[in-house]
């Protein structure tokens, strides 16, 4: 029964932290190019630590709720946890914008689907094993 279960969990995770995820990156998405076009903000990168805290809200409460549904630790421990992953991503994601866009001149658009490529990963490494990690089972 519980080995069933974790097979139907293992499978049903990564579809449901892709769907997250890319709800996220939209909002993330939808965000920078509000501050970036219809603001015009001067800085890619800081626009993008802007929008990685609103779309990083988003995204913790589809992984607590939708995505890995683990209730083992509280709100607040699974929250400080998330914030400081998230926080290590954003500011790699911001850097890397910065660095991009704003040293270098390039196109931001391909930038940021660089740092989504890593931010993927990283997250749902972290997420999986740090931040949600079922520890009853």
């Amino acid at each position: 029964m519980i080995k069933k279960y974790i097979s139907r969990e293992s499978k049903r995770i990564p579809l449901f932290f892709f769907i997250n995820g890319t709800f996220a990156t939209i909002v993330h998405y939808f965000i920078l190019f509000i501050i970036l076009n219809l603001m015009q903000f001067g800085s890619a990168g800081v626009a993008s630590l802007i929008a990685s805290a609103i779309a990083s809200i988003v995204s913790f409460f589809g992984n607590k709720y939708f995505v890995f549904r683990v209730d083992f630790y509280s709100v607040s421990v699974q929250a400080t946890r998330f914030a400081t992953l998230y926080l290590i991503v954003a500011l790699f994601h911001g850097g890397f914008l910065l660095t991009w866009t704003d040293w270098l001149g390039w196109n931001y658009n391909v930038g940021f689907l660089l740092a989504v490529t890593f931010q993927v990963f990283a997250s749902y490494y972290g997420n999986k094993n740090y931040v949600f990690k079922n520890e009853a089972i």
